[in-house]
């Protein structure tokens, strides 16, 4: 009924040799350099109590190309949400920003 029959292995660690983990720990290396420092952390830091229109607002005045890349393609989701404040507040600094 059963032709091939699986054979289990005994139980081990679930990792392989210590030289196997050693050949692992240059994948650790680059995580490690790519972390943000303290002052970049600050820098891409926004006050959690900003509204919606108020955080994008912020963003396209001083935030860096990464952020006002994100309001850019977030942008008809919050003309959804509030189309009036997003046209009269966040849209002027989409076309400043772009000229």
């Amino acid at each position: 009924m059963f032709p091939g029959r699986m054979t289990l292995s005994p139980p081990g660690p679930p990792c392989g040799p210590p030289e196997e983990l050693q050949e692992l720990a240059f994948i650790e290396r680059p995580i490690r350099r790519s972390l943000k420092t303290a002052e970049e952390i600050d820098q891409l830091t926004v006050d959690e109590d900003l509204n919606d229109v108020e955080r994008a607002v912020y963003l396209l005045s001083v935030g860096q190309e990464v952020q006002r890349a994100s309001v850019i393609s977030n942008l008809p989701s919050l003309v959804r949400q509030n189309p009036a404040e997003t046209f009269r507040r966040v849209v002027p600094k989409v076309r400043v920003r772009t000229i």
